[in-house]
């Protein structure tokens, strides 16, 4: 199963770095936009879901997202076609979001 994002682990060291220190936790959206990498992947999942740079999953199906229950984790843990309710932060407010998970492509 595939969601299509680029992200980084939060925890309240890496989130304070980052200027965001009322989150202590979840996955950061991010991307490198010199090198293309633009953090949602298009056409995945995530990008149909709405989902942007910078926002942060803070949660899977009422799961928090941390370093040791990561992100990649619990989208392992479902199949293609599957649905995972996401709690999302984004620029100081949060909000759910449903996104059905796709099949993984073999890079060509």
């Amino acid at each position: 199963p595939v969601l299509g994002v680029i992200h980084t682990v939060l925890n309240k060291e890496k989130a304070k770095e980052l200027k965001l220190e009322e989150l202590e936790y979840g996955a950061l959206i991010t991307g490198d936009r010199a090198k293309k990498e633009f953090g949602v992947i298009p056409g995945s999942p995530a990008e149909k879901a709405g989902l942007k740079l910078d926002d942060v999953i803070l949660e899977v199906d009422g799961e928090k997202v941390t370093e040791q229950n990561t992100l990649q984790s619990m989208v392992q843990k479902h199949t293609p076609g599957g649905k995972l309710k996401l709690k999302v932060w984004r620029a100081g407010s949060t909000f759910e979001v449903t996104v059905t998970l796709d099949e993984r492509k073999e890079e060509k």
